[in-house]
């Protein structure tokens, strides 16, 4: 091949950098859920039994869709839905907790209780946009479940804000989360389930991102009730 034909086929070959870096956000919040050990009692044997499904089904989607297969409905609404599994069963470490970052657990940011795992999702998110903006042509055209990701987390924003605004002058409120602990925590839950969404059968993550993900969730259903 001469120098002129591997020159173009090398602009035409999508980056895909930013979204294999963007996994790094997606392995921390799959350490941080299996790292968690949840208090005792604190979900049913049921519950568990639907965590160990929903995990079991990623690994079974990612062995089956690989590369750009993964884009369809199944690949995307599965890894969202594990993304989701997992960022809820994960809650250590506490930021406040690492080495260095004792400040943290003080104020206002002390007040969201932010984890490990939100870092994670700040990384792959952030990682995400990268590759929006460097190449999107390694993304799918059409992402499923995006717009009714985000009406979802509208409507609990508009619903908890009204709830509040209707309660907090005839109820203590002070022994509830905060409104902003909440806005905080559907935030996050919507940024992690559109970039999981957004990243399934992407160039340079396939159907890789199903499989540490659900691996993630099985290990932490297996310590919690095993352990």
């Amino acid at each position: 091949m001469s120098p002129e034909r591997e020159r173009i086929g090398e602009e035409m070959r999508p980056a895909r950098w930013p979204a294999i870096v963007a996994q790094a956000g997606l392995l921390v919040v799959a350490f941080s859920a299996a790292y968690t050990m949840q208090p005792e009692g604190m979900f049913s044997r049921g519950e568990w039994v639907a965590f160990g499904i929903i995990g079991l089904a990623a690994l079974v989607v990612g062995i089956a869709c690989r590369g750009e297969d993964a884009r369809g409905v199944l690949g995307a609404g599965t890894l969202g839905l594990v993304g989701a599994a997992a960022l809820y069963l994960s809650y250590d470490p506490q930021l406040a907790s690492l080495p260095g970052m004792s400040g943290l657990g003080m104020g206002t940011v002390g007040l969201l209780k932010p984890s490990l795992a939100h870092v994670g999702v700040i990384l792959a998110a952030l990682f995400l946009a990268v590759q929006l903006g460097v190449d999107r042509r390694a993304l799918a055209d059409r992402v499923p479940f995006r717009g009714a990701v985000v009406a979802a987390a509208l409507l609990v924003l508009v619903l908890a804000g009204v709830m509040w605004l209707g309660l907090h002058n005839i109820y203590d409120l002070s022994g509830t989360s905060s409104i902003g602990e909440l806005i905080f925590r559907t935030l996050a839950y919507t940024v992690l389930m559109v970039t999981c969404l957004t990243l399934s059968g992407a160039r340079g993550v396939g159907g890789a991102a199903h499989l540490y993900m659900g691996a993630a969730l099985l290990i932490a259903v297996a310590r919690n009730v095993l352990g």
